[in-house]
């Protein structure tokens, strides 16, 4: 590229200067011309000045001595050559030559004679035709000067401005080159510098379509990070060193009801209101330190950590720290923790007192303090019963804990009329003892249950509702496949309306003590809600003091048939 335009400049001036040369040329010609004749005329008329009729021969000789290209000549008005300067050559008539035809006027011709090109000027004087005739090559030499002086001006020009279009060239390019330079090397390319533009502009086409591609990259990485940021179950903020919010996650949005284009770039107490959070922020980009607690948030709760971030993006001049902020919803997890020490704190309860009791008993028989027959039997058949009541304890804890533990389960099709009848016959000696009248209306339900799970909540519901009913009481039962439900219904003790509430608590007893003598471990419920919230069964209970309990349970897991 450099190379045609220096080529194409070169062309333009020689052309340029070419056409000037032969303009130049023609101009000078002319006044040359002009210039010859009028010198030719001056020289007549001073030759005519000279002649008196009889000194022809005198006055070619003194011209002679001035001027030896100059040729005069005298002729007869008949034709004859009186006098020539070229006195060897014989002459014809010239009575037909264009100047004696057309005196005072000059007329440049090709000379037999003296095999050249003359310029002729003839006048009349003292009864001759004087004829004066000056060599066109002498009139030319000028010109000829001139043209080789121009030409090799030309030639020396064209050098001169091919030399300075390249530096100029170079001097132009050398700030393009150092821009290019830098997108070479910022592309990840050598080092480059190119000499003219189509070559500077062919490699800045290849740095864009490079630089094209890594952007592209660039912008699919932060596409893909930007979609797993927002897609965390988990908010995320960061804060620079002045303050401002330069990451906001949707989680976030989301929990605060803000777009982004409010909050980017600002305070960050314009999204965070708490005081505490806000001090907390404040804390660790001033001090470096790092932050952890619980945040309670429209009713739920929220584990804040705050860790200082030391990069380019985050921090400005002499700052030291941003912060990076996390926010994760512990809410189940917080209340799972609470319920699990209370889980302990009741179980270590609840257990202790059947413990102290076999212990003590045990102690009493061992250290001979109870030493009749009936005394040690008495203590036997306490310390078993307080033993059984702790199996059972621990038979419950383990159910709730296996179902607290959403382990995985098999599902079978099962019948809860078949459950309800097995379950009936397994206790009709406690119904027998207290002569419970059992009133049944069941149809058949179908179900997609693990059975042991059907078999736990038919069980815990048919004994609380012995357990807890009045001699000589009632008990009814009944199954529509319609409404796809059951009712257990007893005449027993029922449930204070202060209570109900609490009713589903593990270790939670209406009367502790008539519960205890009555062998409840206080899981029984707690065991029946945790099987209806894996099955997403909806259980409902109603009662009265000393009217009674109705359980009804909704199933949602039904199979039709």
């Amino acid at each position: 590229m450099k190379k045609r335009i220096i080529f194409l400049n070169g062309i333009i001036l020689f052309l340029t200067l070419s056409l000037f040369l032969i303009i130049s040329v023609f101009i000078l010609n002319y006044y040359n011309n002009k210039s010859s004749e009028r010198e030719l005329n001056n020289h007549v008329l001073l030759i005519s000045e000279l002649y008196n009729g009889e000194n022809a021969e005198e006055v070619i000789n003194s011209y002679q001595k001035a001027n030896k290209n100059l040729r005069i000549t005298f002729i007869s008005f008949d034709g004859e050559v009186v006098k020539d300067s070229l006195i060897d050559i014989e002459f014809e008539s010239h009575l037909d030559r264009p100047e004696i035809l057309n005196l005072g006027e000059v007329y440049t011709r090709y000379s037999e004679s003296l095999n050249t090109y003359m310029m002729y000027l003839a006048h009349k004087d003292n009864g001759l035709y004087i004829r004066v005739a000056m060599p066109q090559k002498s009139i030319n030499a000028i010109v000829n000067s001139f043209l080789l002086f121009c030409f090799l001006t030309l030639i020396a020009l064209t050098i001169i401005t091919t030399l300075v279009l390249n530096s100029v060239n170079k001097k132009a390019l050398k700030p393009l080159n150092k821009v290019v330079n830098k997108l070479s090397k910022l592309a990840g390319h050598d080092s480059y510098y190119g000499d003219d533009v189509e070559t500077i502009s062919s490699h800045i086409d290849d740095i864009n379509l490079l630089i094209n591609e890594k952007i592209n990259a660039i912008i699919d990485e932060k596409s893909k990070v930007d979609f797993i940021i927002n897609n965390l179950e988990q908010g995320v903020i960061v804060v620079n060193s002045n303050k401002e919010l330069i990451l906001v996650n949707d989680y976030v949005l989301r929990l605060k009801n803000f777009k982004l284009v409010e909050v980017l770039n600002k305070n960050f107490i314009y999204l965070i209101r708490d005081i505490s959070f806000q001090e907390a922020i404040a804390c660790t980009i001033d001090e470096g330190s790092i932050s952890s607690f619980d945040l309670p948030y429209k009713s739920k709760l929220y584990l804040i950590n705050i860790t200082p971030v030391n990069t380019e993006w985050t921090n400005f001049e002499n700052a030291k720290n941003g912060a990076f902020i996390t926010m994760s919803d512990v809410t189940e997890e917080r209340k799972i923790e609470k319920m699990k020490r209370e889980f302990f704190a009741n179980a270590s309860h609840e257990l202790k007192s059947p413990l102290t009791t076999i212990i003590g008993y045990q102690q009493m028989i061992s250290e001979g303090i109870i030493t009749s027959m009936d005394e040690i039997l008495d203590a036997s058949k306490r310390t078993s019963k307080e033993a059984i009541r702790m199996h059972q304890m621990i038979l419950g804890m383990l159910d709730l804990s296996k179902l607290e533990s959403k382990e995985e389960t098999s599902f079978e099709e099962v019948n809860l009329k078949d459950a309800v009848i097995d379950v009936l016959d397994l206790y009709q000696k406690e119904l027998s003892e207290k002569n419970i009248t059992v009133s049944l209306n069941l149809e058949d339900l179908y179900l997609l249950m693990n059975p042991n799970h059907l078999n736990q909540l038919v069980r815990n519901l048919i004994e609380n509702a012995i357990k807890y009913n009045i001699p000589n009481g009632e008990l009814k039962l009944s199954i529509s496949n319609q409404k796809k439900e059951l009712i257990i219904q007893d005449s027993g003790i029922g449930i204070a309306s202060e209570d109900q509430s609490r009713i589903f608590e593990r270790f939670y007893r209406v009367d502790k003590g008539r519960s205890k003598d009555k062998g409840g471990t206080g899981l029984g419920l707690s065991i029946v809600k945790h099987i209806c919230n894996l099955y997403h069964d909806n259980i409902n209970l109603t009662s009265k003091p000393n009217k009674g309990t109705t359980v009804k349970i909704q199933f949602n897991n039904f199979l039709l048939k």
